[in-house]
């Protein structure tokens, strides 16, 4: 069974600098979930990402997008994404807030999810080259995070808890003699002790 990197950025999970709270990070987590149960996509791991995005010129308000990267069959995917497009539909600041990938099996594309580190993006109009080798278009630069973004960022996430970020469909966290694990769930047969 092939598995997809599945990215999703709402409009509806974007909240200005400044305001952002642990309940806003819980509220994502539970739509995420209930979307992609609805859309069939019934096996998955994954987690939330935030970012500051902002604009060079000031076009509009600095604010936090909250993006969802899950890991899943790539037929549910397949199935669910016609549905997902509608769901999570293009704006003039997110031209691609669906976005599907081949996943290499490398579990870096796991543990992205969870990271401790944030970025600040900002856009800009990038000019088309004199050549005509590029065109003119909006693009983003990667920046480090304001020092009272990261502040904030931080307490939210804290006080939220990493549980808050983790999203898991089909599987749950186990204890084991070697630590926490993520499992399938299973239903065990009645009757049957040896299971």
């Amino acid at each position: 069974m092939s598995t997809s990197i599945l990215s999703l950025v709402h409009a509806g999970h974007s909240i200005p600098v400044g305001q952002l709270t642990p309940e806003h990070i819980h509220t994502a987590k539970k739509k995420i979930q209930t979307i992609l149960s609805k859309a069939g996509i019934t096996t998955f791991i994954g987690g939330i990402d935030l970012s500051a995005n902002e604009d060079e010129n000031g076009a509009f308000e600095p604010y936090y997008q909250i993006q969802s990267w899950i890991s899943a069959p790539t037929e549910q995917i397949r199935h669910a994404e016609r549905q997902l497009r509608k769901l999570f539909p293009r704006s003039e600041y997110t031209p691609r807030p669906v976005k599907i990938l081949p996943w290499d099996g490398n579990p870096a594309a796991i543990v992205y999810t969870l990271k401790s580190t944030f970025v600040r993006r900002v856009s800009y109009d990038r000019a088309a080259s004199d050549d005509g080798s590029r065109h003119a278009c909006r693009n983003t630069r990667d920046r480090p995070l304001r020092v009272e973004q990261e502040i904030e960022l931080m307490i939210a996430l804290d006080r939220a808890g990493l549980h808050s970020r983790l999203l898991l469909g089909g599987c749950r966290v186990v204890r084991t003699v070697n630590g926490p694990m993520i499992r399938p769930i299973t239903t065990r047969q009645h009757g049957n002790s040896n299971q």
